[in-house]
């Protein structure tokens, strides 16, 4: 009786020393995951931080003159809607751009802007988006605008725009259109 007691004992703690060490090796291994996930993240967020400058309380730069990649654009996209979030009451914002931008990857980049003042920019592209059509004319010649939020995205031409259309009440005084991939473009406040 007292060996088969003995026996059960052992058995027991070696089963018990098995589920240990399995546990151990559960929270090694969820550790290890959770470290690289993090060196990650932190690595993406030290990318977009060095694409965005914050170059005044009300008031952001980006930067994509070296493009951007896939990861650093959602934390670039997050830092964004951080520094544009109003503390108290409406706020004005202004969003200032230079380099070369893949325009039409994310629509939401974006929402919840209320003024973007551009003072030229150059739109080389082929755009899918679907928005509001709007006409601005200018001897007699008609574009055709399509805008997200209140970012405007410019279809064709190369003219400047007239004092009361939409793209001027946002700052927009020229506008050229080419024919890549990317839009380009620099910006200034008015």
């Amino acid at each position: 009786m007292l060996y088969k007691i003995a026996v059960e004992s052992f058995l027991s703690l070696i089963e018990n020393k098995r589920k240990n060490m399995f546990f151990l090796l559960f929270v090694s291994i969820t550790m290890t995951a959770s470290c690289i996930i993090s060196s990650s993240i932190d690595s993406v967020r030290k990318q977009a931080e060095n694409e965005l400058r914050v170059t005044g309380e009300n008031i952001i730069s980006v930067d994509f003159t070296e493009g951007i990649s896939g990861k650093a654009y959602h934390e670039l996209e997050r830092y964004i809607h951080n520094a544009l979030t109003p503390v108290t009451g409406k706020m004005k914002k202004v969003v200032l751009f230079s380099g070369k931008y893949p325009w039409g990857s994310d629509k939401e980049l974006f929402s919840g802007v209320d003024d973007v003042w551009l003072s030229s920019v150059s739109y080389t592209g082929k755009s899918s988006l679907s928005g509001n059509e709007m006409i601005t004319s200018e001897n007699q010649k008609t574009e055709y605008v399509w805008y997200v939020n209140a970012v405007p995205f410019i279809v064709a031409g190369h003219y400047r725009l007239p004092e009361r259309t939409f793209l001027s009440c946002l700052g927009l005084d020229e506008v050229n259109y080419s024919g890549d991939s990317y839009i380009s473009f620099k910006t200034a406040i008015r």
